[in-house]
């Protein structure tokens, strides 16, 4: 489009002589030329707009110190390096980066290649990432590991509109193999080799069929899929069971457990047993959440027994470990609701006194990905007395 170029071209100038202006203005050294890398990266996406006179004195002196000290730079730094560097024809350098680059990544057969950098945003990251990869070399064999691992953090995160969600879209749509064009054909489900019909939604391919436990019991299910972009699915048991039969369950990228500790009369905390509890004891409820990835919108669900009393009854905002909660008392539950979980160990306590006598079922702690439901996990039913 004639008026876009343009508007590219006056955008590129007046970025060139801003430049020389502070050059002069500021009475900026040669040496000191690397603190304008972020523009020599901007224009030199910009190949048509040849740099002259001062613009082109700093994108050399920008290079050199680029090519030289690019192994002191921070990941996302370094990842910047590489797409400058592929830009003006440094290929032997940006390849060097892009190979220390793959030497730190977290690779996992399943999910892909990720950089987990503390302080950094991930998905951002392996975005920036996987263009660094692309412009260096299209035909790198891992482009398609580091987009495999930034679809499948949608499974269980919501991009939102941030420029995060920007930047991994355009990165997976304009790197690799075409996943678009991929073998179309609905996945083939079989029990016990006989073909289930579950329909097909053309839109975005999720399907659901529920089945009652005769119908499935002791027998094998097989599921066919066609095609090599990435999907996902999973398998749900609903049963009722006396509580203390419940057993504690974990999936592969959550976990959840509960345990008790009393006060005693300095204020200090010591673990304690169901049947050790007595009337009057103040107790705090600790239940311990891991994480193995980044989730949104998690639900923990504390059942409590009948004899404990709640301190605290009003909802109420928490912030702890890192994690922003709203944490709400129910008659016979604790919710609390997590909008953003990272990946990690976190520690969630609410504080409660016992109140009356009996033997009492002490509940389960729940916690579950609304964004993906199959992500769940519980701790084990108890029974103790008070």
């Amino acid at each position: 489009d004639g008026s876009a170029d343009k508007f590219i071209e006056k955008a590129c100038r007046y970025a060139d002589n801003e430049v020389a202006d502070q050059i002069k203005r500021y009475k900026i050294k040669p040496s000191e030329y690397h603190q304008f890398f972020d523009y020599i990266l901007v224009r030199s996406m910009f190949a048509q707009l040849p740099l002259k006179d001062k613009s082109a004195e700093v994108k050399d002196e920008v290079i050199n110190h680029t090519v030289q000290n690019w192994r002191d730079y921070s990941i996302d730094r370094r990842i910047q390096a590489a797409i400058l560097l592929a830009n003006v024809g440094k290929q032997t350098a940006a390849k060097n980066i892009v190979e220390s680059l793959r030497q730190r990544a977290r690779k996992d057969d399943t999910w892909g290649y990720y950089w987990d950098t503390e302080g950094r945003d991930r998905l951002w990251l392996a975005s920036k990432a996987l263009i660094a990869f692309h412009t260096v070399d299209p035909s790198d064999p891992d482009i398609n590991n580091i987009r495999r691992w930034i679809l499948l953090t949608k499974e269980t995160r919501n991009w939102g509109e941030s420029p995060a969600a920007c930047m991994a879209v355009n990165a997976i749509l304009a790197t690799g193999t075409s996943w678009t064009n991929a073998d179309r054909r609905p996945a083939e489900i079989a029990i016990d080799g006989k073909p289930v019909d579950y329909g097909t939604d053309s839109r975005f391919g999720y399907v659901r069929r529920s089945f009652d436990a005769t119908e499935v019991a002791g027998k094998d299910v097989t599921i066919k899929r066609y095609g090599y972009n990435p999907a996902w699915g999973a398998a749900y048991v609903n049963y009722e069971a006396p509580m203390t039969d419940v057993r504690r369950n974990d999936s592969r990228d959550i976990c959840i457990s509960k345990a008790l500790f009393r006060y005693d009369s300095e204020g200090k905390l010591k673990s304690v047993a169901d049947n050790e509890i007595r009337v009057g004891d103040k107790l705090q409820v600790r239940l311990t959440l891991k994480a193995t990835r980044y989730m949104n919108y998690v639900a923990i669900t504390d059942q409590r027994p009948a004899a404990f009393e709640p301190v605290d009854k009003v909802p109420t905002y928490d912030w702890r470990d890192g994690i922003f909660m709203l944490r709400e008392t129910r008659d016979a539950q604790t919710n609390i609701f997590v909008t953003g979980l990272p990946k990690g160990t976190f520690v969630i306590a609410y504080d409660v006194y016992v109140n009356n006598a009996g033997q009492f079922a002490s509940g389960i702690a729940t916690a579950q990905c609304l964004y993906a439901p199959q992500h769940v996990a519980h701790s084990a039913g108890t029974r103790g007395k008070r």
